[in-house]
């Protein structure tokens, strides 16, 4: 979007929290769709400290359950830009949830596949009983 956007930040953090759901995975930040590497720089963060830094707390505020344990990153340089590389581990032992913005309820994702999809209450209910330790 070559600026910060809110789209872009709940997509991100959704993957993460369906990922952590479900058996983990990788994202890569700064990598379009088709695969052409547009880098962090297009968001306009002017450096990486900056980007790591929103990245964390955005993790911080608007994941329920804290990630800490879960999620690593670090800042690749491919040519001249520069992505941003996320690990995810699976969640065991407690659900995880995203908060889109402070006055939505908090939503629950899977990985499905190639995607994250919500599951709806009863779902989300019934998926951590079978999928966390109690």
């Amino acid at each position: 979007a070559n600026k910060m956007d809110r789209d872009i930040e709940n997509a991100i953090l959704k993957t993460i929290v369906a990922f952590c759901n479900t058996k983990g995975g990788e994202l890569l930040i700064g990598v379009a769709d088709d695969k052409s590497i547009v880098g962090i720089e297009h968001d306009g963060f002017p450096n990486e400290d900056k980007f790591q830094l929103h990245l964390r707390n955005l993790l911080m505020d608007r994941i329920v359950s804290s990630v800490a344990e879960f999620v690593e990153f670090r800042m690749v340089t491919i040519g001249d830009k520069t992505i941003c590389h996320v690990t995810c581990k699976q969640s065991k032992r407690q659900e995880i949830w995203l908060k889109p913005d402070k006055n939505s309820p908090e939503l629950f994702y899977v990985r499905m596949g190639p995607s994250s999809t919500e599951l709806q209450p009863r779902q989300a209910l019934a998926y951590i009983k079978e999928h966390f330790e109690q």
